[in-house]
């Protein structure tokens, strides 16, 4: 069995439901309304992940504040050697939805360059009662343009879909790292160009 221990944060506005989410993958609880309280600066959370093949993730990640006043101290600090990031919005808050590509953004300027991301809908179950703001589509269209290798819309309460969501991102960040290895010491293609012939001349 291959382990590899790698390290994921989950990123987001306050009250999306980050903790929550967290709480349903690592302990497989939902604590409710009010069962939660507002992240300060960050929380830590362990869990190992069998992709299968004799290869298995232990994934250490960290739960991000979201508020506005916390988020100085997320960053650069809690992106530093991240291989994954889990992008947080909520299907019923519009708002939450327009600030995911700032917190995209801030994610590819502080963060490792081949940092893995899996946005994710959280809220799936009010959604389907009808409270729904977020276009499904919208989401598929801003993964597709950004290259996101996974997008998965998740319910802490239902647990729908909550395991598929980091198995998803497990699996993309070992692909990656794998790929990153296999260019290691590889050389460097090099276009030789011969100089020009020199004419000569008989005296």
């Amino acid at each position: 069995m291959v382990v590899h221990n790698l390290k994921c944060v989950v990123i987001g506005d306050s009250g999306v439901g980050k903790s929550s989410l967290l709480t349903r993958f690592v302990k497989g609880e939902f604590r409710g309304t009010g069962g939660t309280r507002s992240t300060i600066s960050a929380a830590f959370l362990e869990r190992q992940v069998d992709l299968g093949d004799g290869v298995s993730v232990k994934l250490e990640i960290w739960d991000t504040a979201g508020q506005e006043r916390f988020r100085s101290l997320n960053t650069p600090m809690y992106y530093r050697g991240a291989a994954g990031a889990v992008l947080v919005y909520d299907a019923c808050n519009a708002e939450s939805w327009r600030n995911v590509p700032g917190w995209y953004s801030q994610l590819r300027m502080m963060g490792e360059r081949d940092c893995q991301v899996a946005l994710c809908a959280s809220k799936l179950d009010l959604a389907l009662e009808g409270r729904r703001v977020v276009d499904p589509k919208d989401a598929r269209a801003f993964v597709d343009s950004q290259r996101i290798p996974v997008f998965q819309e998740t319910s802490a309460k239902t647990g729908d879909n909550v395991e598929d969501l980091f198995v998803g991102l497990a699996r993309a960040m070992v692909q990656a790292g794998a790929a990153a290895k296999s260019n290691l010491g590889k050389p460097n293609k090099v276009k030789l160009e011969m100089p020009p012939a020199r004419s000569s001349s008989c005296c």
